[in-house]
């Protein structure tokens, strides 16, 4: 047994009382909730605790999270900084410590040489750009013009790229988001320096969102363009100003991060759900731009339309599939199919 196990197991065991099986080798331990639901139940044994992915879930009352909020629910605060410690990227990665004060109106400058593709222009570079928009990404000029998105020919340290703007409340540009046009050219993405503006500093798209409708979490600009009022969080995880964005306007949020994202899904959705919000998510096996690209428009509607709260039992589930099987996917068929002997064997 790792020591970082060993220690989470202890607090776990400290907090809940002594799990129904515990060796070496175990995976999944089942421990007493103590939540107003099941504080009374004896011996049933109904959360389970992943030690692998520091989550749990239980089956009765459907509490549920990472392991850090069991020691912040039950525990005390000494139990709490010891997991942050030694996780300290599976719960407070997305929760601010404490309220900020972002400056709406930061802006930053176009790189070098930026010209707008709606200028239309006999350079090679100029029809490079056009061909990878319209033919790679399978966009549309209306797309183009919509979100003033631009391009860079051989000059500067931002050259032989597509170039996607983001706007602050005052129609300032606030950031870009560089992506070469040739395949050759790498790094593929390119951002402004740090120096200049960081990403926590703004909310990409923010001129086009509004908080008080469904507010869509992608992860990348091309995700963005599919989906109507769509933030991207530019990674997998968002960023503080974001999430303070979302809470003064008690948003809707739905959640639309790639199906390799599922960890940091699951994790962002108790973080949400935690602050009073109503979250829903919508599962992919890939993301959005790709699906677009295969399913069109209509496609990506009736995806949008597939929404629903997390079922953890599903999810929980499926996480531990995935970990037995090593396969990338589970789909639910294989889930419903396998229920039985995952209840019986696999939790024990």
């Amino acid at each position: 047994m790792n020591n970082k196990k060993q220690i989470s197991l202890s607090i776990l065991k400290k907090i809940l009382g002594n799990p129904k099986k515990e060796s070496d080798d175990l995976k999944e331990y089942e421990f007493n909730c103590k939540t107003k639901v099941c504080r009374n139940d004896v011996n049933k044994y109904n959360l389970a605790y992943n030690s692998t992915n520091n989550i749990f879930h239980c089956w009765k009352c459907k509490y549920s999270g990472t392991v850090h909020k069991i020691a912040q629910d039950f525990g005390n605060s000494t139990d709490l900084e010891t997991l942050e410690d030694l996780f300290p990227k599976t719960r407070s990665k997305f929760k601010p410590k404490e309220k900020k004060e972002y400056n709406e109106m930061v802006s930053c400058s176009y790189p070098e040489g930026f010209k707008f593709l709606t200028k239309k222009s006999n350079s090679k570079y100029y029809k490079s750009a056009v061909r990878y928009m319209l033919k790679e990404r399978k966009l549309s000029w209306d797309i183009i013009k919509k979100y003033n998105i631009g391009y860079t020919e051989n000059v500067g340290n931002r050259r032989y790229r597509i170039v996607f703007p983001s706007y602050n409340s005052f129609g300032q540009l606030n950031y870009y988001v560089a992506r070469s046009y040739y395949d050759f050219i790498n790094p593929k993405y390119l951002i402004p320096p740090k120096e200049e503006i960081g990403r926590t500093e703004i909310i990409f798209n923010i001129k086009n969102v509004n908080f008080d409708i469904p507010v869509f979490l992608v992860e990348g600009v091309f995700d963005m363009i599919h989906v109507y009022n769509a933030i991207p969080i530019l990674g997998k995880t968002p960023s503080d100003f974001i999430i303070q964005k979302l809470k003064e306007h008690n948003s809707r949020v739905v959640l639309c991060l790639d199906e390799d994202a599922l960890y940091d899904s699951i994790n962002l959705y108790n973080e949400l759900t935690d602050y009073g919000l109503d979250v829903y998510f919508i599962e992919i096996k890939e993301d959005i731009d790709e699906y677009a690209k295969k399913h069109g428009k209509n496609g990506v509607i009736e995806l949008l339309k597939k929404s629903v709260k997390i079922d953890f039992q599903y999810f929980f589930t499926k996480l531990a599939l995935k970990e037995k099987s090593k396969k990338k996917y589970v789909d639910e068929e294989t889930l419903k199919k396998d229920w039985e002997d995952i209840k019986n064997n696999l939790l024990n």
